[in-house]
């Protein structure tokens, strides 16, 4: 098969060489796009999601969760079934039984509920498409993407994935603090001095190196929001977090890329909560302390925070708990 849309395979994927019950991958690829698509391209009622260079999109009524208990541990969590958008998380030692079956449990919709679940592929995987039970699983470009569904949402799903270099909200695939986690914006904008903003792109990366991080999930904001939220963060107080107890572990595996567009151009600053040193906003001028009044909007969604380090100091954890408990946060 030539490297064709994926689009031109999902909707007769019974017809495109696909395995049986074995989950077999055929050599179709996704297609590719070198920005953000249009707006248009998007069903009415759908939103986009993207992981490192793949972007899928998916219903608004989709929530968010970890995909791999969700696939991987099934039996665990029998409630809450909502559909989600899943990305890799921590799991327990728990086993599910039935992998054995035909086909294996894991695969089954009644058993997960509907996911669309990003991974990475594991190593040496050739780019594909496979068939296994209610799932349809998508590889390209080192993404591994389970669509697991009602079978009439699951070809609609499946159709719209395609790689790109910049999502939807704006955010590249790749950023220079993917391989230096400890950077400073090459360009210091004081926060407090951008007038005319009318968008911010919060860019969630994993910053492993290269070959291991990326893009993992972003939200944008725009308009009085987005101007409400860089203002929210420009009143706040400097945050001066170094404490020495870090030891040599003293950042996260992520950070957030502020974009922020105002009447001086695109200004980036670093959003970083993730581990036990230099947590806040850096704009290159200075580092502004965590407070929930702007994290809220932009660890929404997809970016919402499930682990952070700290050390256990309540004052810094506050807002980031509270973000992800959905109980507010300290202003």
């Amino acid at each position: 098969m030539t490297a064709t849309a994926v689009a031109a395979c999902a909707v007769v994927l019974a017809a495109c060489g696909v395995g049986g019950d074995r989950g077999e991958m055929d050599g179709a690829r996704a297609s590719t796009s070198t920005s953000a698509p249009a707006a248009g391209d998007l069903p009415d009622g759908w939103r986009w999601e993207t992981y490192r260079s793949v972007q899928v999109a998916v219903p608004d009524t989709f929530g968010w969760g970890n995909g791999t208990q969700r696939l991987g541990q099934w039996c665990v969590d029998r409630g809450g079934r909502g559909p989600i958008v899943g990305r890799p998380g921590v799991s327990t030692l728990v086993g599910c039984v039935g992998t054995e079956a035909s086909p294996p449990a894991e695969t089954v919709h009644a058993n997960t509920g509907t996911v669309v679940a990003f991974a990475p592929a594991p190593e040496g995987t050739s780019d594909g498409i496979g068939r296994l039970g209610d799932r349809v699983t998508v590889v390209t470009g080192g993404v591994e993407v389970v669509v697991q569904a009602p079978a009439g949402l699951r070809e609609r799903i499946a159709a719209t994935l395609r790689t790109v270099e910049h999502d939807a909200n704006g955010c590249p695939v790749l950023d220079p603090v993917v391989d230096d986690p400890g950077r400073r914006p090459d360009e210091a904008h004081d926060l407090a001095r951008l007038s005319g903003i009318t968008a911010v792109a919060s860019c969630l990366y994993d910053h492993r190196g290269r070959r291991d991080g990326g893009l993992a999930s972003s939200v944008r904001l725009d308009g009085p929001e987005a101007a409400t939220t860089v203002e929210a963060i420009a009143t706040a107080p400097v945050a001066g977090d170094d404490p020495p107890r870090c030891g040599a572990r003293r950042l996260g595996e992520s950070t957030v890329v502020l974009r922020i567009d105002s009447a001086l151009g695109e200004s980036v600053a670093y959003l970083r909560y993730a581990g036990c040193a230099r947590n806040g906003v850096d704009d290159g001028v200075a580092v502004r302390a965590l407070r929930g009044s702007y994290l809220r909007p932009l660890l929404a969604g997809p970016n919402t925070p499930t682990s952070w380090e700290n050390r256990g100091d309540p004052a810094k954890n506050a807002p980031l708990r509270a973000i992800a408990t959905g109980s507010g946060g300290r202003g």
